[in-house]
């Protein structure tokens, strides 16, 4: 056992740490049975302290159940839910997901190469549209909307699949805990207008936060980033989006076409379905004659993984090695990356809106 991590959960033994927040912990933990059965999971804990916060142990269960009904690919998949008879503590056991979030590929500082980005943006529409088009145990559409699509909650995994994680805020229509009207779910920076202002939202609510994600991965630049949440808010409702297309080159125009219509304002002006976002990306790729990306995406998730979840996948984490198999993925920016986002020389314009 280690040091600072619980004997026993349930019928889950922990073996290391992934995750630390102000809710909820995560870990690894190992699950035994008969005949020598034997399998990793993650075990996600609701915080001691929150164990009398009645909103808070339903909203956590909300997660489970909710996620408990998509099961696809590209989602990250609930098998169990309970409470520890010792502790009282709420659990979740997850699939687990080795690799890196995202957020950590894009804090590697290097351009992400059109393929990646592409194949990237398409497995998270497939996991996406699972969501969408969940029912109910009486097989009601579940009416799901996730509401917090960002760069930390879209994992790529070491086997070269892209999951959607956290169901923790989604809207649907049987969840035991409502948000009230007008009260503000998600993060600022990668939310739809409609949600920022605390209207009604759907499924083209989420194609929006895609787009914000889509739009980064391709530009290497933030979008909606300001020094306060006043002025993110800001940006949110009324920055004029430079098209996509002028911030790199070599992105498919039926791409660069669908980000646009993503982050249309005006949510009439949308892809209805995150279906025919990953069919425009895919059938571009094909056009485009681009590599298939499925290797390059699991060296992605290598390089941008901490130790410990390459220790925990058995693999190494001499960078040289993966700098190697990456070397032909590079690509030319031609955007202004925030500070620091360069590792290599690129060639820059100056972003509409930057000095």
């Amino acid at each position: 056992m280690v040091t600072g991590l619980p004997a026993k959960v349930g019928p889950y033994e922990p073996v290391a740490e992934l995750a630390t927040g102000g809710m909820a912990r995560v870990l690894v933990a190992k699950q035994t049975g008969m005949a020598g059965f034997e399998r990793q999971v993650a075990l996600k804990l609701m915080r001691p302290e929150l164990a009398d916060d009645h909103d808070y142990a339903n909203m956590f269960l909300d997660e489970a159940r909710i996620a408990a009904r998509i099961q696809h690919p590209n989602v990250v998949t609930v098998l169990d839910v309970g409470r520890d008879d010792r502790t009282q503590i709420l659990y979740i056991a997850m699939e687990l997901v080795l690799g890196a979030t995202v957020s950590q590929m894009v804090r590697t500082r290097r351009p992400i190469p059109t393929n990646v980005a592409i194949e990237l943006v398409a497995q998270a529409a497939d996991g996406l549209d699972a969501a969408h088009r969940a029912t109910t145990p009486s097989g009601a559409p579940l009416e799901l909307v996730h509401r917090d699509v960002s760069p930390a909650n879209l994992l790529v995994g070491f086997d070269g699949v892209v999951r959607v994680s956290d169901f923790g805020i989604a809207r649907a229509a049987e969840r035991m805990t409502k948000t009230t009207a007008g009260q503000f779910k998600g993060k600022l920076e990668y939310c739809a207008p409609e949600q920022a202002l605390g209207h009604s939202v759907d499924r083209r609510t989420d194609l929006f936060g895609l787009g914000i994600v889509a739009w980064e991965l391709f530009s290497g630049d933030r979008l909606f980033e300001g020094p306060t949440p006043f002025k993110t808010l800001d940006a949110v409702l009324n920055l004029e989006i430079p098209p996509v297309s002028r911030m790199r080159t070599g992105i498919p125009d039926e791409v660069a076409e669908m980000i646009h219509a993503m982050l249309q304002r005006d949510v009439s002006r949308r892809p209805s379905r995150a279906a025919q976002v990953a069919e425009v990306f895919r059938r571009a790729a094909a056009s485009a004659a681009l590599e298939p990306p499925h290797q390059p995406l699991r060296d992605w998730a290598r390089m941008a993984a901490n130790p410990s979840a390459l220790r925990l996948a058995g693999l190494p984490s001499d960078e040289d090695t993966l700098d190697e198999s990456l070397d032909g993925e590079r690509q030319t920016l031609v955007s202004e990356p925030p500070p620091g986002m360069d590792e290599e020389p690129v060639t820059r314009v100056t972003r509409p809106g930057k000095g």
